[in-house]
């Protein structure tokens, strides 16, 4: 059950200054602990629990996060007193909703089960036949079955959001505008992996050498295992936006046979956050610490896929004679990160789709071994750049009087009208076998931009509006009266 609530006030405290405030409550019930099933029987908990490793002790069970009370204030001021100008600064705490595999993690291992991957050989659609798929997993390989429960402390997300803005009508009709906009991520959402391979923290580690997960040794003295990995569905991640925005907008108003309005308005903002160097986004239970050992290191702390640095939007409309009006939309956006792999295993955990090295300054690539340690100056998760975004709409319409009580429009549309392929950071993140191997390599000699451009994922096509992939256009008419 989702219980919410809230409460809101405006005082005029003089002609020139309002403040608004307010606080909201909002509380999932019975969210961990529902009638179908609880993580008091989970298998991986159990398991901790044997070898005395379950974080917090004995307490399993995640508790309803009931104290979310969000506080909001805000003032309006204006500093002219004349009406052609208002200050506005606002803060408030807001809570996310929580995803609710958090609980089907936690709950599907509850019963007599556990959680693992079988994979079978490649199939071609519409020519091989389907695998046959048992209720359960016969002749299951040791040390492949892993664990999957919640975070006995997890929290509900939320961030801290504060902005300042200011508008001032310069001339009749016209507005400029700034913002400045942050926000602060706390509890966000992450998988924290318990049973690591030590590969990554060990001074002798050599490439490409597989070293034993932390927590078999004791699995095997209690008489249970080996397994493979163990996830905590926590909310320990952090994430910060700040972005500044700038803009002129124009009232629609004119003559009688011209009128017109627009508006354009330019952000330049930046989104970091705590992640592998699988890349980033926030609040995103797909990725995990790419050192389980140090959760929160400089180099982790980088730019998430969804930082757009610099984007520009421009709206318009304008009537010209014989009853037609044209309008636009026009958008254009920097290019966003991604990730880069290395299809090696470099931190010796048996995988080699999870291992992400970083670019030096120069732009090579740097591999973390050697007791976690590198040659140079790595830039942080997500080195990739994908493609810059740009999207032009277009709508024309024709007005036709039917009588005196009725109007016909026609319209036409184009979305993408120039049909350009934004791929965005949609890119096969794998520079595949290019990095050289050794156990002595610490710099690979791969620049990010030599990577092969014909590894696109999907459609050339990226998200940009939700009908305008590739060029469309669309007709129509309304009636009124």
């Amino acid at each position: 059950d989702q219980v919410s609530f809230y409460g809101q006030d405006s005082f005029r405290i003089n002609r020139r200054l309002t403040l608004n405030y307010g606080v909201r409550y909002d509380a999932d019930i019975g969210f961990y602990n529902p009638k179908n099933g609880s993580q008091a029987t989970n298998r991986a908990v159990l398991a901790l629990q044997k070898i005395g490793q379950l974080p917090q002790g004995d307490r399993a069970l995640p508790q309803d996060d009931r104290n979310n009370f969000s506080p909001r204030i805000g003032i309006a001021f204006d500093p002219t007193g004349t009406g052609k100008a208002v200050l506005r600064a606002s803060y408030g705490l807001f809570y996310d909703q929580i995803f609710q595999n958090v609980q089907f993690f936690g709950l599907q291992q509850a019963g007599n089960s556990i959680y693992a991957l079988q994979v079978f050989d490649p199939i071609r659609i519409g020519i091989d036949p389907t695998p046959v798929r048992t209720g359960f997993l016969p002749d299951l390989p040791a040390g492949v079955g892993s664990g999957r429960f919640i975070d006995p402390n997890i929290r509900t997300p939320y961030t801290q959001q504060a902005s300042i803005n200011f508008q001032y009508e310069f001339k009749p009709g016209y507005i400029f505008d700034t913002n400045y906009i942050h926000i602060l991520g706390l509890h966000q959402f992450v998988n924290v992996e318990l049973n690591p391979r030590a590969g990554v923290l060990d001074p002798n580690y050599v490439v490409g050498q597989t070293t034993p997960r932390i927590l078999n040794a004791a699995f095997a003295a209690a008489g249970i295992g080996p397994f493979s990995r163990f996830r905590m569905a926590s909310s320990i991640n952090r994430s910060r936006y700040d972005g500044f925005t700038v803009g002129i907008n124009k009232r629609y108003s004119g003559s009688s046979n011209f009128k017109y309005q627009f508006g354009f308005n330019y952000t330049l903002a930046r989104a970091l956050v705590y992640g592998s160097a699988q890349g980033a986004q926030v609040n995103d239970f797909g990725f995990t610490f790419e050192n389980p050992f140090n959760f929160f290191r400089p180099v982790d702390f980088g730019r998430s896929n969804e930082d757009a640095r610099h984007r520009a939007v421009f709206n318009g409309l304008v009537d010209i004679p014989y009853g037609f009006q044209i309008s636009t939309i026009i958008q254009a956006e920097s290019a966003r990160p991604f990730p880069v792999a290395a299809d090696q295993d470099l931190n010796g955990d048996g995988l080699t789709f999870t291992d992400f090295p970083r670019l030096d300054a120069q732009g090579n690539f740097i591999k973390f071994n050697r007791g976690d340690k590198v040659t140079g100056t790595p830039t942080g998760i997500n080195p990739g750049r994908g493609v810059p975004y740009f999207q032009v709409d277009l709508r024309v319409t024709k007005k036709f009087k039917l009588g005196e009580k009725a109007t016909l429009q026609g319209y036409v549309e184009f979305f993408n009208l120039f049909n350009r392929s934004n791929v965005g950071n949609s890119f096969a993140n794998s520079i595949f076998s290019t990095i050289p191997t050794g156990p002595n390599s610490s710099r690979e000699a791969v620049n990010v931009k030599d990577i092969p451009s014909t590894g696109l994922l999907g459609s050339s096509f990226g998200a940009g509006t939700t009908i305008g992939i590739p060029f469309q256009a669309q007709f129509g008419v309304r009636l009124s009266f």
